[in-house]
Parts: C-alpha cells; structure tokens; sequence
C-alpha cells in the first residue's frame, strides 16, 4: 500500500458495497481492514512472529495485514476452500508472495496455505497469534476442541 491508499482484496464480491476512487469495497473490505489494524498492535505489542488463522475464507484479513507487514500468515482450512483462497489471495497480492501445501518452502515471509489437519502436525510454537474469525462455530465441536488444545500447547501466544 501507499500511504493513505486502500487497495480493496480481489474478490468476486461485487454485489454490495461503496465505489470509490474505481476501486469498490465491499463491507467484508472494511471489516476485514479493521481486524488487520487491531492484528499488527497485538503483534507489535506482544511482539508475535507468525499469524496462524484457522478458517480464513476468501483470505481477505490476509491479505490486508500482509499488505501492511511482511510476516508469516499461516492459514489452515478445508482444500476445497484453499483453491479459492490462492486463486483470489494469488490475483490480490501475486503469485510469489503465496505458498501452498507441498511446494518448496521460501524463507522469504509468505501466505501460507495448509490443509486444516497439518495443524497438528506441527511441532513446538511460540509467538504466535492464532486468529480466527467466524469459522469456530461452523466448526465441529470435537475439532474445534482439538484445535484449542493445540493452541494452548504454543507458548508467548494469543488467540484472537
């Protein structure tokens, strides 16, 4: 982003919304914008290394807290929803700056998509601010128990 400039996430969402400047934003560009600004002072704060989100949608509040900072953003969701997020994610913010499931990892910071169950996959975390937004109650209880058990298991981190 410049500074003062708002590009809206490449969506399919056209339908409702405020044309400004020939760019539309919808209300999920707001919200999400909003949740980004509230995301970076909690990293910057806690001073956190990696955004982990469980659930993401289209990818819209990862692609606005990238657009203001270079940082880790893991996202874990369904495949059939990851195809959507990296078509999108990759037409808003470009094709090197995503990283998908099974491809050689860049040490360069990236939006990283995951199938949900590599989450617990993982090894020892810290610093991390675990992000969810709308997708906990959509979610099975039993792995939406899972899910909280790997969380607290991350150490210097926070769920939002």
């Amino acid at each position: 982003f410049k500074k003062n400039d708002i590009i809206p996430f490449k969506s399919p969402n056209l339908t409702f919304g405020i044309s400004c400047s020939d760019n539309f934003y919808c209300e999920k560009d707001f919200i999400s914008y909003y949740t980004s600004l509230k995301i970076n002072k909690l990293i910057d704060q806690k001073k956190l290394t990696e955004v982990t989100e469980i659930g993401a949608g289209l990818g819209y509040v990862a692609y606005y807290v990238f657009n203001s900072r270079k940082i880790d953003y893991k996202i874990y969701d369904l495949p059939s929803v990851a195809i959507l997020q990296a078509y999108f994610l990759m037409m808003s913010v470009g094709e090197e700056n995503i990283y998908l499931f099974g491809e050689t990892p860049s040490t360069k910071p990236k939006i990283q998509i995951y199938p949900y169950w590599n989450i617990f996959k993982r090894g020892n975390m810290n610093k991390i601010l675990w992000f969810n937004q709308d997708s906990f109650p959509e979610i099975d209880l039993e792995l939406s128990k899972k899910y909280i058990e790997k969380i607290k298991l991350s150490t210097d981190s926070f769920l939002f």
